[in-house]
């Protein structure tokens, strides 16, 4: 009988969801499609085309949330009018109008504001997968859940990029 922790895979960006398209791959190849409740994946990026990249090895779109504010554009410039990104490294403010709705486009500064801009959806997010690892399921006969309440929480993102690289504190 095989023994599963509590797990959450959290991927940042193209290049962290495509790192737990393999994990859940992995999962699948072991329990089928029926991975257990314990196991959770959380997909966060702002390039709302990712999820539709054919190269994963498994679906993610279920596990994938796309992060738009509503009106990105509009809290940009009265960001900027504000002061607000004074924060950011000199120059990289004007990449952001051109890349709202495709993501971050390989700026970090970009990505991490863009989560500043989400993170209580990010936060919900997170949240439903720690309360789905740890619900209580009736035994199974493929495998038991070990006894440790803490849950292991993996986050997969690249150290450069947009997306991933920028929200990596913040989600965190």
């Amino acid at each position: 009988m095989r023994t599963i922790r509590r797990s959450v895979y959290i991927g940042l960006g193209g290049t962290g969801i495509k790192a737990i398209a393999h994990v859940k791959k992995m999962y699948e190849d072991v329990f089928g499609y029926d991975i257990p409740r314990q196991i959770a994946f959380v997909a966060i990026d702002f390039d709302k085309h990712i999820v539709i990249d054919r190269s994963h090895p498994t679906s993610i779109d279920v596990n994938f949330i796309t992060l738009l504010h509503l009106k990105p554009q509009t809290e940009y410039f009265a960001a900027k009018e504000h002061g607000a990104l004074s924060w950011m490294f000199p120059g990289n403010e004007k990449y952001i109008p051109d890349c709202i709705g495709n993501g971050a486009c390989q700026v970090r500064t970009t990505g991490r504001w863009l989560t500043e801009l989400n993170m209580s959806a990010i936060r919900s997010r997170i949240d439903y997968a720690m309360c789905q690892v740890n619900d209580m399921m009736p035994p199974s006969d493929e495998y038991s859940v070990d006894p440790d309440p803490r849950v292991d929480v993996h986050i997969a993102t690249p150290l450069a990029g947009g997306t991933g690289s920028g929200s990596f504190i913040n989600v965190a």
